[in-house]
């Protein structure tokens, strides 16, 4: 598969995310993903596939209506797809949740096997998820 169907892989990840389509999102993910998320809170290491949609739930279950995503910057190169994006949604609270990130992406066979996500874990701790979902 070439670095081109590799980032239509990932954006059609993206774009399903952003509009609340979880599980069609998520249909692109490998089941046995190997996804790392940096930090030092339960939220973060090595997540399997039903971590990572417990998170999502979650984060969901804090917002009003879906996080946006968009997608700044988008590079390829063998089997890696490096993402800079940037989130923006309305807390419960009706304040407003931004984040951005910076992740990589490994797709084989128009799945998504492997993620390296990297984001301001103190910043989504504090505004998006409950201290009850980490413990």
């Amino acid at each position: 598969m070439g670095t081109r169907k590799n980032k239509q892989v990932v954006l059609r990840f993206l774009q399903n995310f952003s509009a609340g389509n979880f599980e069609s999102a998520m249909e692109l993910v490998a089941d046995d993903v190997d996804w790392w998320v940096a930090g030092e809170w339960s939220g973060a290491g090595r997540l399997s596939k039903s971590e990572i949609q417990r998170n999502i739930a979650a984060a969901q279950a804090n917002l009003q209506g879906t996080l946006a995503l968009r997608v700044n910057y988008l590079t390829a190169e063998e089997d890696r797809v490096a993402a800079d994006i940037s989130s923006a949604g309305i807390l419960l609270g009706g304040e407003c949740y931004e984040n951005v990130y910076h992740n990589l992406y490994f797709v084989k066979l128009s799945k998504i096997y492997k993620v390296r996500e990297h984001l301001d874990t103190d910043y989504v701790i504090r505004r998006l998820f409950s201290r009850e979902h980490f413990e």
